[in-house]
């Protein structure tokens, strides 16, 4: 056997670290009958396969040759320069894209002298522990994404990985909520969501928790809402991390106002109260006019028109028109009848009886209440006094004759009432009927003078001497009682 050209054949595949064992112990290797020794540059080489050799450390061998051992003899083989092998990429790790909570792996395949080491980078900087030919995320997360290289060495150098980036995809974050929307029946109603997330982005939206068929936008449109389209709604928003779904939104479709009660026609009498009321339902605020025929009533806004003292001049036709959101026009009620029956006079003063000097005037007065107009008619002794029409009658001059008991009758469309009867009441001036007689009389006798008078009453007395008024004689007789000459 030709040790030396099989030999020169099996350096071809011997492999070797950069740097050898410079003193290492021989072993000797049985092939076939055939003991070698290795050599590099005079340094003995450990052998640890036929005719392949592996060395520790120290600096790279050239001019390797062996001694050859066999039962011929012994022999050296030709000097030669082994081959040297770095590592080198066999199979690239390949980017991965994962969901959070997923596992994440890389795989590096090299080749090289052996042994191989590995140490994986994230983002150019070494990932602790990370020294196998996998690297496994056991749960990715955003904070994991990155580009991933591996670095292999042996002692005869190194090589570096292509970048395999990690992708997490981020699951939808919805930044912008739908937001609740009131529109009047046939407008539309617009609801709209934003979201951020890993694309595509799905969008779902729901109707009181039920999807509504084909409204799959980020933007939903409820063209000509009803009130049967009133509800929550809300938007499932998807991708291939997960889904959210977005806060309610509600959806308020306004109500015109509809009258529940209708304004009821109503007969008073007048100077009684009255009123009129309606019940509307509708989106609020509603407002309230009140309208007498075909205009409004000042101030008459409220759910219920109140007349505090009715007269025959508020008599008439009544209707409310009531306004909001959903109709600016307003909703028009039922006609409503106010019939005002007229009050009959009642006389809140009478008139108050008189006593008045001939020639003196004298005046009477009735204060009465009523359906308007009232008529006034003064009676004297239950007879009317012609022109006597006002509620007042004034006598410019009275006299004996005026006098008697004075009424007033009071009256309108409803009917009358007379008043309580007023005397007038014409003074008498005195009148002397009977005069005082002259008398003749011894000294010391009593005297007597009398006069009798009519008049009304009371009447005074006042006697007289020659003109002049005597004390104490004021009595319609004047007695001496002991007559003198001077009397």
């Amino acid at each position: 056997m030709d040790c030396r050209n099989d030999f020169t054949q099996s350096r071809k595949a011997a492999q070797f670290f950069k740097n050898f064992c410079a003193f290492a112990s021989l072993r000797e290797i049985a092939c076939g009958g055939i003991a070698m020794r290795w050599f590099g540059a005079v340094v003995l080489l450990a052998c640890f396969a036929c005719g392949v050799c592996h060395a520790g450390s120290g600096e790279a061998r050239t001019n390797v040759f062996a001694l050859v051992t066999k039962p011929a003899g012994v022999a050296l083989t030709n000097v030669f320069d082994l081959d040297t092998e770095p590592p080198t990429i066999v199979v690239q790790p390949v980017s991965l894209t994962a969901n959070p909570g997923q596992s994440a792996t890389f795989t590096v395949t090299a080749s090289g002298m052996p042994p191989l080491s590995y140490q994986w980078r994230k983002d150019g900087a070494p990932i602790p522990d990370a020294t196998d030919t996998t690297y496994a995320i056991p749960s990715a997360q955003q904070l994991h994404e990155g580009n991933y290289r591996c670095a292999v060495t042996n002692a005869l150098g190194g090589a570096l990985s292509d970048v395999a980036t990690l992708t997490v995809n981020d699951p939808p974050l919805i930044t912008a909520q739908p937001q609740s929307v009131t529109v009047n029946p046939g407008q539309n109603a617009v609801f709209t969501v934003a979201a951020n997330g890993t694309a595509p982005l799905s969008f779902q939206w729901r109707k009181g928790g039920v999807n509504i068929a084909n409204a799959t936008g980020a933007t939903y449109t409820r063209s000509s809402a009803q009130q049967s389209d009133e509800d929550t709604y809300t938007c499932v928003v998807s991708n291939v991390a997960g889904s959210v779904t977005s806060e309610p939104a509600t959806l308020t479709v306004t109500d015109p106002p509809v009258f529940t009660a209708q304004p009821q026609s109503i007969t008073v009498t007048a100077g009684e109260s009255a009123s009129f009321s309606v019940t509307v339902t509708g989106t609020a605020p509603l407002s309230y006019q009140w309208r007498k025929g075909t205009g409004d009533i000042s101030g008459a806004t409220n759910a219920t028109l109140t007349i505090a003292s009715a007269q025959t001049s508020d008599a008439g036709t009544y209707r409310c028109i009531v306004k909001n959101v959903a109709n600016p026009t307003g909703a028009i009620s039922d006609a409503a009848t106010l019939t005002v029956n007229a009050a009959g006079p009642s006389i809140t003063a009478h008139p108050q009886s008189l006593t008045v000097n001939p020639g003196a005037s004298a005046s009477f007065s009735v204060t009465a209440t009523g359906t308007a107009p009232l008529s006034y008619q003064w009676k004297k002794g239950g007879v009317n006094i012609a022109n006597a029409t006002n509620s007042t009658f004034s006598i410019a001059s009275a006299q004996e004759s005026d006098e008697g008991s004075y009424t007033c009758v009071v009256s309108n469309m409803a009917g009358n009432v007379t008043s309580n009867a007023a005397t007038l009441t014409v003074n008498d001036p005195p009148s002397i009927t009977a005069h005082p007689q002259p008398l003749t009389v011894n000294p010391g006798a009593s005297a007597s003078f009398s006069v009798t008078a009519t008049g009304t009453a009371p009447l005074s007395y006042q006697w007289k001497k020659g003109g002049v008024n005597i004390a104490n004689a004021t009595n319609s007789t004047f007695s001496i009682a002991s007559a003198q000459e001077s009397d």
